[in-house]
């Protein structure tokens, strides 16, 4: 229905739309994802579904804004091959990216962007040619495929930090998402969960907050059974889509909803950290996806609680920014919380984190 849904507002034919809907189905592979609830979908089976729609309908010129955010690595180098379809077609494609290592061989000019200024225009070659050096200072992300060589995750059945063991989760009426799922994870440690869209890392980021029941299995914090009202006090995730938990009319207030205690002077270190201070009275909702994103890791912050969960935290951040993200990771470890961080994002993961846990 959302593939069809552009091309019924327009008005085309019945038999039109079943060809072209079939025909975007076969090129993007969309198979697995026919006859599914939207809503049930991942982030980036959602984030597939958008560009399937858009392709359906046939346009001259596609506009992608960070379209990588919430994609795995093979769904990324889908995008790269439907890009290059695009292009052979003679379609123009404009993309507003932070991750760039897969545009390199795509791109026929990069539009540098500076507080709004076109600083500088690239062509390919002079593009794919700026040193580490210049690449950093421009703020930009690696242009080459980052490698994850993390150890993997401990077992199950330490007594200090989080243990999880043989869980069993489902989303709403579906199936299992996983089952049997084992690992632990230690204060001062940051653990990576990784894994192909639609796998269940949100599900699983989910149940260790406490907002969905496991079906089976159970979770101990320092050897003591955690139940679902006990997790919701001991855990805090900042989701994929912040918008679900940003509720306030003001960068401080968001804050102080998550302490209300704290002297002034901790909010402000907090919101200075992450370089939100100036848009303290900004309402949440007016923020760029960046900010959004680094306000609910303030909260985070701000929460004290022993289990943070970061869900794909660098999604639509800058390199400066994702180091900034990665440097207040690190530190909310060496005090000794228990982080987890959902993410496809490679170079953050190598960056930031100590173990992986692939599902």
């Amino acid at each position: 229905s959302e593939l069809a849904f552009g091309l019924e507002n327009e008005g085309r034919l019945p038999e039109e739309i079943q060809r072209r809907v079939a025909d975007t189905v076969e090129a993007l592979h969309l198979q697995e994802l026919q006859r599914r609830s939207i809503f049930s979908l991942s982030g980036g089976q959602k984030q597939l579904l958008a560009f399937g729609s858009v392709y359906a309908m046939g346009p001259e010129v596609f506009v992608l804004d960070e379209p990588t955010a919430n994609l795995d690595q093979d769904a990324i180098a889908r995008l790269h091959d439907q890009i290059a379809c695009l292009k052979h077609q003679g379609r123009t494609v404009v993309i507003a990216e932070h991750r760039l290592y897969f545009l390199t061989d795509l791109i026929d000019r990069a539009l540098y962007l500076r507080d709004g200024v076109l600083e500088h225009t690239f062509n390919r070659e002079q593009f794919c040619g700026l040193t580490e050096q210049e690449r950093e200072e421009l703020g930009l992300r690696t242009l080459t495929p980052a490698a994850c060589t993390l150890p993997a995750v401990a077992p199950a059945g330490t007594k200090e930090g989080l243990s999880v063991e043989g869980l069993t989760c489902a989303y709403r009426k579906e199936p299992a998402v996983f089952q049997g799922l084992s690992f632990s994870a230690r204060p001062g440690e940051v653990v990576s969960i990784t894994g192909p869209n639609g796998v269940g890392k949100t599900t699983l980021s989910r149940c260790l907050c406490g907002l969905i029941r496991e079906q089976a299995g159970q979770i101990r914090l320092d050897g003591r059974h955690l139940n679902r009202k006990e997790r919701q006090k001991a855990a805090f995730c900042v989701m994929q889509d912040v918008n679900h938990q940003l509720f306030s009319d003001s960068v401080w207030g968001e804050c102080r909803m998550s302490t209300p205690d704290a002297p002034d002077s901790t909010v402000e270190e907090v919101l200075d950290s992450l370089h939100l201070l100036p848009f303290r009275e900004r309402h949440p909702m007016s923020l760029s996806g960046g900010q959004k994103q680094r306000l609910a890791v303030a909260t985070a912050l701000l929460s004290e609680k022993p289990i943070l969960i970061f869900d794909e935290p660098t999604s639509g951040l800058d390199y400066a920014r994702m180091v900034e993200v990665s440097g207040v990771i690190r530190n909310l470890a060496q005090q000794g919380r228990i982080v987890l961080v959902v993410t496809h994002d490679r170079e953050f993961m190598q960056r930031s984190c100590d173990r992986v846990l692939r599902l």
